[in-house]
């Protein structure tokens, strides 16, 4: 199962949303730049009790064997969020 969070500039409730949003499996968010992500993975990182979730950034300036860390499939995490670009969303 993969949800879908669309964020704003700010990333609001995207921390909040991926850790309680009440399903299972993988969350994909759209945030609208990397400054975003990065603060985003940090408060994922913070708020996860004991390793509950794994924050994946996606984005162009990383090089393709980061980017394909989103795409694997870890066993250590119940749940995997990738934070994207929304440049991404359009690709």
């Amino acid at each position: 199962m993969l949800d879908v969070l669309r964020c704003g500039r700010a990333g609001g409730g995207a921390a909040a949303a991926a850790l309680y949003g009440g399903v299972d499996g993988a969350v994909l968010v759209f945030l609208p730049g990397v400054g975003e992500i990065e603060r985003v993975a940090r408060e994922l990182e913070r708020r996860a009790p004991g390793g509950a979730c794994r924050a994946l950034p996606l984005h162009g300036a990383m090089p393709p064997h980061e980017q394909r860390k989103a795409f694997a499939v870890d066993a250590r995490a119940p749940r995997k969020v990738v934070l994207a670009t929304n440049v991404a969303e359009t690709s």
